[in-house]
């Protein structure tokens, strides 16, 4: 392959992530609502966190990147990224538990549009 080719293959490469990251982050990010009270319940979560950690995420998070959607990442990954995540922001564990809370409220009920 020629220099040339490599270095349109890279170019497009770099495009198509970044579009598939901007659709990812632009994502709005649910409101607490009488769907997501009913899964903190079933869950044993309080309505108090899911709306501490959503708070969270659009402040704390927003300060040096987009909020990324619940939905945007699995679980899993969820559980890679919050940690280093809380670290870099100074958050706390409670600050932490309030953000996974809401995080699995958000993928309990599934992709939904913000009110």
């Amino acid at each position: 392959m020629s220099r040339a080719a490599r270095a349109l293959r890279g170019a497009a490469s770099l495009a198509v992530a970044a579009a598939v990251a901007a659709s990812c982050a632009t994502l709005p990010l649910p409101f607490v609502d009488e769907a997501m009270a009913a899964v903190a319940s079933a869950q044993a979560l309080s309505l108090e966190q899911l709306q501490r950690g959503r708070h969270l995420m659009v402040t704390n998070c927003a300060a040096c990147h987009q909020p990324v959607h619940p939905d945007a990442l699995a679980f899993e990954q969820w559980e890679q990224v919050l940690p280093r995540m809380l670290e870099k922001s100074d958050l706390t564990p409670a600050h932490g538990a309030d953000i996974r809370a809401y995080i699995v409220a958000v993928r309990a009920l599934g992709a939904r549009s913000p009110q």
